[in-house]
C-alpha cells in the first residue's frame, strides 16, 4: 500500500512538473492574481480594462466565455484527464456541496421570476457562463482520483499565486508611492479598492505568517508584513477586518499550544500595553494627514472615535444587512426575486442601494436554494472546526497552524459577508477560492500536509 502511494505521488509529481501544466498554472494565476470582479469606487482604468479583458466573454457575448471561464474549463479537463476521477474519493462534505451546487443552479434556471431580458435568448440558461464552469471546476477538484494529486497541484497553484500576489502587490505600491493610487474613494489615495481583489491578498498573507510560524524563515514574515500594509493603504476594511481576525486566531493558536509561559505573558503585556496606548491616540487625536487617515481607518473597524464619519466603524451597513434580512423574510417567497440585470440594485432602505447582506442577496436573486446552498456550506464548514478542535492534540503542530489558518480565514469571511454585497458569493475568482479551501479541508490530511509545505 506504502508503494502505491508513493508510485501515486511521484507519478502526480512528474505530471505537474510538465512544461504544458507550468504554463497553464501560470497563466491561470496570474488571470486570479489581478482580474478584478468588483471595481469600486470610480474605479481606475487599469481595473475597468483588467475587469473587461479577463473577466467578460469573448465569444460574441459579454457574458459568454471569459478567458479566466476558459482556463478553469481547461485546468478542470487537465486535472480529470491526468488525475482521474472518483465517486469514492469525495468526501461526504464536499459530496453535499456538489449536490447542492447543481440544485441551486437547476433552480436558478427554472425560476419563473427570472427577467426575460437576459443577454442571451432571454435565458439565465445562457446568460452567465461562469454557471457552469465553476461546476466543471467543482467536479474537477471535489472528484479528484487521489488526494495526494490535488495536494501536489495545490502546492504548485499557491506558490505560484503567492508570488504573483507579491509581485502585483510591489507594483501597486510603488504606483502608490508615486501618488497613481485610486482617489475617487473619500479622496484618499487608495493603493487598490477591488474588494475581491483584497480579500485573496489577505488570504495569501494569513497563509504568509502562518509558513513563518512554520518555517522559522523571515521571508514569509517580511512578505506578511507587506501585504497587510497594502491592506491598509487601500482604505478598504472588508479583507483587512478578516485577515486581522484570522491571524489573531493564528497567533493566538501558536503562542498558547507551543510557547512557553514566559513568553505566553511577556507577549501578553506587550500586546495589552500597545494596544492602549494606540487606543489612547485614536480616541484624542484627530487626524490631518493622508497618513493619520490610514491609521484612523484601521482603528475604525473596532471602535468610534472623534475624528470624522469617514473614520466610522460602520458604514450604515450593519443597521442596513440586519433590515434586510428582516425584509427578507416578510418579502420573500422560495424563489426571491429572480435572476436579472435589475436585482442587485434594489434600493432596500432610503439613500443605501445594493443589497448589504450576501446571504439575503442569494435568496432574493437565486431563489431559497441559492440560500440553501451557503447554509449547507456553512454547516460543512462547522463540522470542519469541530473535527479539528477533536484532532488537535493528535496531529503534528505544522497540520494544525496550517488548518487552524485556511479555517479562521474562512470563518470570518463568512462571518463578513453578512454585511457585505453578494459578489462575494458568485464572483468567479472567490469561488475558485472557496472551492480549494474546502477542499483542502477534506483532502490534505497529517499524512500527506508535508506535500503542501516541502
Amino acid at each position: 500500500m506504502e508503494n502505491y502511494r508513493l508510485n501515486i505521488r511521484e507519478y502526480s509529481a512528474r505530471k505537474i512538473s510538465s512544461n504544458y501544466w507550468k504554463v497553464l498554472i501560470f497563466i491561470f494565476g496570474i488571470v486570479f492574481t489581478i482580474a478584478p470582479g468588483d471595481y469600486y469606487n470610480n474605479a481606475m482604468d487599469r481595473s475597468i480594462i483588467l475587469h473587461n479583458l479577463l473577466l467578460k466573454g469573448i465569444i460574441f457575448n459579454e457574458h459568454f466565455f471569459s478567458v479566466f471561464d476558459v482556463l478553469i474549463i481547461l485546468i478542470s479537463f487537465k486535472i480529470v484527464r491526468d488525475f482521474g476521477l472518483s465517486l469514492r474519493s469525495a468526501k461526504t462534505g464536499e459530496k453535499l456541496i456538489f449536490i447542492f451546487s447543481i440544485l441551486s443552479f437547476i433552480f436558478l434556471m427554472i425560476n419563473p421570476n427570472n427577467s426575460t431580458n437576459n443577454p442571451i435568448f432571454g435565458m439565465p440558461l445562457f446568460s452567465d457562463v461562469s454557471n457552469y464552469s465553476h461546476l466543471i471546476f467543482l467536479t474537477a477538484i471535489f472528484f479528484v482520483k487521489f488526494d495526494d494529486a490535488f495536494v501536489i497541484f495545490l502546492k504548485k497553484f499557491t506558490r505560484t499565486v503567492l508570488i504573483l500576489i507579491l509581485i502585483w502587490s510591489f507594483y501597486l505600491f510603488i504606483l502608490w508611492i508615486m501618488g497613481k493610487g485610486n482617489y475617487g474613494f473619500f479622496g484618499i489615495n487608495s493603493i487598490l479598492t477591488e474588494d475581491d481583489t483584497l480579500f485573496i491578498i489577505g488570504f495569501a498573507q494569513v497563509i504568509f505568517l502562518t509558513l513563518y510560524l512554520i518555517k522559522r524563515e523571515k521571508y514569509f514574515l517580511l512578505s506578511s508584513i507587506f501585504l497587510f500594509i497594502v491592506q491598509i493603504l487601500s482604505f478598504r476594511r472588508s479583507g483587512l477586518f478578516v485577515t486581522i481576525l484570522a491571524s489573531s486566531t493564528v497567533l493566538l493558536i501558536y503562542y498558547v499550544k507551543y510557547v512557553s509561559t514566559t513568553k505566553k505573558v511577556t507577549t501578553f503585556v506587550l500586546a495589552a500595553i500597545t494596544g492602549l496606548s494606540l487606543s489612547g491616540i485614536f480616541f484624542n487625536y484627530n487626524p490631518t494627514s493622508n497618513l493619520q487617515f490610514y491609521f484612523y481607518r484601521f482603528f475604525g473597524m473596532f471602535m468610534q472615535g472623534p475624528a470624522t464619519s469617514l473614520m466610522d466603524t460602520d458604514s450604515g451597513h450593519f443597521v442596513h444587512s440586519e433590515w434586510v434580512f428582516d425584509e427578507a423574510v416578510r418579502r420573500l417567497g422560495f424563489w426571491g426575486l429572480g435572476y436579472s440585470e435589475e436585482t442587485g440594485s434594489i434600493v432596500y432602505q432610503a439613500g443605501i442601494h445594493g443589497v448589504h447582506n450576501a446571504y439575503v442577496a442569494m435568496w432574493l436573486s437565486r431563489g431559497v436554494m441559492g440560500l440553501v446552498l451557503i447554509l449547507v456550506i456553512v454547516t460543512v464548514f462547522i463540522i470542519q472546526i469541530i473535527r479539528t478542535i477533536k484532532m488537535q492534540n493528535k496531529c503534528p503542530p505544522e497540520f494544525l497552524l496550517l488548518r487552524s489558518a485556511v479555517i479562521s480565514f474562512f470563518l470570518y469571511f463568512l462571518v463578513s459577508i453578512f454585511y457585505l454585497s453578494v459578489h462575494h458569493l458568485i464572483d468567479i475568482r472567490e469561488i475558485v477560492l472557496r472551492t480549494l479551501i474546502i477542499a483542502f479541508l477534506y483532502k490534505v490530511t497529517p499524512d500527506n500536509y508535508k506535500l503542501l509545505i516541502d
